[in-house]
């Protein structure tokens, strides 16, 4: 399924969980939230939250266009990946890690 994708709802509702999980969420258990998340929001009221393409990688369903945005912000920021913590906002001071 494909649907016109939000950049800012993205970034909201990575935001959101990341908060929700205490400040550090892992990337697979991210992107399944976020497409969970939008499968719900299909269901009960026939739009999505974040929109986009929905892939299956093999392991989970993902949405391909919030994935890009998850593993932009692992990997281009100023974070040392290794360190397995990567800010998407430094004025909530949230992060996600990464099992790489």
């Amino acid at each position: 399924m494909n649907f016109k994708f939000n950049h800012d709802k993205t970034l909201q509702t990575i935001e959101y969980l990341i908060i929700l999980n205490g400040g550090k969420i892992e990337y697979h258990k991210l992107s399944i939230l976020l497409y969970l998340i939008d499968r719900n929001s299909l269901l009960k009221i026939n739009e999505p939250i974040i929109g986009g393409h929905y892939i299956f990688t093999g392991e989970y369903p993902k949405i391909q266009e919030a994935d890009i945005v998850i593993l932009y912000n692992l990997l281009f920021t100023n974070y040392n990946l290794l360190q397995s913590n990567v800010i998407l906002s430094e004025d909530l001071n949230v992060s996600i890690t990464s099992n790489i």
